[in-house]
């Protein structure tokens, strides 16, 4: 028995919507195998919704009360639905949901027996909501116990029983195989974590004498595992498996190896890779051409006949096909130091070999006639540009030419690259939208001259006189007016 716990949320109509129809369409007819409904009138999963939100409205503090967790069993071990309703009431009282609203659904369209339970965490009649903290600690501890009480097989989680776990593998989540099925490599089980460590112990004599990440690279090639990034992380695996850099153990971080490298893991280099499925073929493919090789030039030419070739990365010899790369010692599973001794030529000197041959070779060059200048066309100026200063007209005959010259059009591309019955067909739809906008001409003159006419007419739009507030009388010295109060005595 394993309970498996997600974050809480707000929606219940989407978790109700989630256990009748799931992810997948269309919706197995075996999926509801059955359903009860636990302190609710219902047992209809969208009436249950809705008075599980009206409840939650009780609580103003709570804004996630919406609680999902299920319970799933062996594939071996078929339980009664009778037995699982009791095992989920049971999981409910020793939770300390009890007295709170829940849906139990079991589902019948996977393998191995299981029953989801949507849970209210807002209590019907206090208001007060379940507290989540530790949540997955005491829902282990309580499949724990109900499976020690009804005789089924207990699978320990691997954070909480680390003794208990360490000869195991990690499976991948829900989460990972979702993104697995959409192309990322995530549905690789991890390592268990005693081969971790004894793999780490390993590492940490090699990464004393590595002085870059290709040394790093190199000595992981010789094992047949590649380093690859994994979300913000570094992880070392095949094809089949794979372990974080973190969980090695070792001496040393990945932010640690970058300050001692000088330089931080190139990431994007990294995903450059070939996928698993796609290094299983090159190996079955190139392994037993390169084992019966006897020089460079068979191992060129095999290559160069599945669309490869041979390129120096970083002091490493890699396969590539132009977009991705993987080592060549871990295509073939012969070091390269092995196949210069068969070879007695190393690939340095075979490279710079090939490139004096290549550069000895007699190049044919076509010369083309030299047009003279005076008779190209003159650059089309604007009529502002003629108008201006010597120097700036010469400016602004150099941008224009510019521009004039990168102008391209449909009749320049089909003139390019196409026939005469392209070209028609671009100088036909030219004359057509040539022809369309001078017949759109007059039709636009008339509307304006209507919508002129309109906004004269209209009064709203008239802009209103200006009242301009009555001029204050003077009371200067020099004025009229204060001669006028001085001849009749300030009166």
């Amino acid at each position: 028995m394993l309970a498996n716990i997600e974050p809480a949320h707000h929606d219940f109509f989407a978790l109700a919507s989630y256990l009748v129809h799931g992810r997948e369409r269309p919706t197995s007819p075996d999926r509801i195998a059955w359903v009860f409904g636990h302190n609710l009138p219902t047992d209809d999963p969208l009436l249950a919704a809705k008075l599980m939100t009206a409840t939650a409205a009780l609580s103003q503090r709570c804004t996630s009360a919406c609680y999902h967790a299920s319970i799933n069993w062996h594939p071996e071990e078929q339980p009664t639905p009778e037995i699982m309703q009791e095992i989920a009431r049971r999981t409910l009282d020793l939770a300390g949901l009890g007295a709170h609203q829940a849906l139990v659904m079991g589902h019948g369209d996977k393998p191995h027996r299981h029953c989801h339970l949507m849970i209210n965490r807002v209590h019907p009649e206090t208001g007060r909501a379940w507290s989540t903290s530790h949540d997955y600690r005491r829902f282990d501890r309580i499949m724990r116990e109900l499976a020690d009480a009804y005789g089924f097989q207990y699978v320990p989680p691997h954070s909480f029983h680390p003794e208990l776990t360490d000869q195991q593998p990690k499976a991948p989540g829900s989460a990972a195989i979702h993104a697995a099925r959409r192309g990322a490599r995530t549905d690789r089980p991890q390592w268990p974590r005693a081969a971790s460590r004894a793999y780490g112990e390993r590492l940490s004599e090699a990464l004393d004498l590595a002085t870059s990440w290709d040394d790093l690279e190199q000595f992981l090639a010789a094992d047949g595992l590649i380093l690859e990034p994994k979300g913000q992380g570094l992880v070392i695996g095949d094809a089949d498996s794979y372990s974080k850099l973190s969980a090695l153990g070792l001496a040393i971080s990945a932010k640690g190896l970058a300050g001692r490298f000088r330089r931080a893991a190139d990431r994007r280099r990294l995903r450059r890779r070939y996928t698993r499925e796609d290094v299983a073929d090159l190996t079955a493919r190139l392994r037993p051409c390169l084992v019966g090789a006897s020089s460079w030039d068979m191992v060129t030419s095999t290559l160069a006949i599945m669309g490869l070739r041979l390129d120096r990365t970083s002091g490493r010899l890699v396969v590539s096909d132009g977009r991705r790369e993987i080592a060549l010692a871990a295509v073939s599973g012969v070091p390269t130091r092995e196949l210069s001794a068969r070879f007695q030529q190393s690939w340095a000197n075979y490279d710079r070999t090939r490139e004096r041959e290549t550069l000895s070779r007699p190049t044919r060059r076509i010369r083309l006639p030299a047009v003279p200048r005076s008779k190209l066309p003159p650059p089309r100026m604007p009529p502002r540009a003629r108008r201006a200063p010597p120097w700036l007209q010469a400016r602004s005959r150099t941008i224009w030419a510019r521009r004039h010259a990168l102008s391209v059009d449909a009749i320049d591309i089909a003139k390019a690259i196409g026939t005469q019955t392209d070209v028609r067909h671009a100088l036909a739809e030219a004359r057509s939208i040539r022809k369309a906008r001078l017949s759109k001409a007059p039709l636009m003159v008339q509307l304006l001259e209507e919508l002129k006419d309109t906004l004269r007419a209209s009064t709203a739009l008239r802009s209103k006189p200006k009242v301009r507030p009555p001029r204050p009388e003077p009371r200067g010295r020099g004025t009229d007016a204060a001669k006028r109060r001085r001849s009749s005595g300030g009166r």
